[in-house]
């Protein structure tokens, strides 16, 4: 009996400690005055949030940081991508009210991939070592990618009764999100937005990473894992708890109100 409780007792149910893989797109290191400065490739974020959100998925994506041809055309292929289809749009508006915004997004996703033109490729059931597959998860994850802001913010108005606002394609990533949600992009706006999105592109193996890497394990389609680690991300012990938090600070109010 007492061998019994002491194997629950000592039971390990989680992954705390347990080494899953092995990565070089984020580190930390320490600097000359010890302390830790977190690197995206080698780079320091430090400076990386000098420079625009696409320069940085760039850099995560190919390795190395964009030349301006290279920075212009990555842009360029994003904003091809940003644009709803009609399809899309219609099928936003049939969402009941007060759908929670997760919901909207994970499931506007699986029904945006469709349109996508590599929808029905094959080429994800290939072995794994094949670059044709690596070629088509990158292109699946840029597609998705660019649609993300773009059904966020058409739904959030759909939801409140306006109607969406089309990305302007001469506009940044950071820009066009503000731009789509009814906000005047600000340069002091769009700056603190480009570097709150650079920041979460360091997600160590937390919980939506982690459900990522178990549905990709399966050989799924290049689309499932974003989807799959979207459904972890909602979580209130995960990207959910912001949820609550901000909830929490529209209770409050005022900075006066914070103590009571």
């Amino acid at each position: 009996m007492s061998q019994n409780l002491e194997a629950i007792n000592t039971l390990d149910t989680g992954l705390d400690g347990i080494p899953v893989c092995t990565s070089d797109l984020s580190l930390t290191r320490l600097d000359e005055d010890g302390l830790p400065i977190l690197l995206y490739k080698g780079y320091s974020i430090y400076d990386l949030v000098k420079g625009s959100f696409e320069e940085s998925v760039y850099l995560l994506l190919e390795g190395e940081l964009p030349n301006p041809r290279q920075l212009q055309s990555f842009c360029q292929e994003l904003a091809r991508h940003s644009l709803l289809e009609e399809p899309i749009l219609h099928h936003l508006k049939t969402y009941p009210k007060g759908v929670h915004r997760m919901d909207f997004l994970m499931t506007t996703l699986s029904f945006a991939r469709m349109f996508d033109e590599d929808y029905g490729n094959a080429t994800w059931q290939m072995p794994k070592n094949d670059e044709r597959l690596a070629n088509l998860v990158l292109s699946a994850g840029v597609y998705l990618g660019a649609k993300i802001p773009a059904i966020i913010a058409s739904g959030d108005r759909i939801q409140k009764g306006a109607e969406p606002i089309p990305p302007d394609p001469s506009l940044g990533y950071a820009a066009n999100f503000l731009l789509m949600l009814g906000i005047t992009p600000e340069e002091g706006l769009v700056n603190a937005l480009n570097i709150i999105l650079i920041l979460y592109l360091d997600h160590t193996i937390n919980c939506s990473t982690f459900t990522s890497m178990v549905v990709e394990s399966s050989m799924t389609d290049p689309y499932g894992p974003l989807i799959a680690a979207g459904t972890s991300l909602k979580g209130v012990r995960h990207g959910g708890a912001n949820e609550i938090a901000a909830k929490m600070f529209d209770e409050i109010e005022k900075p006066e109100n914070a103590k009571k």
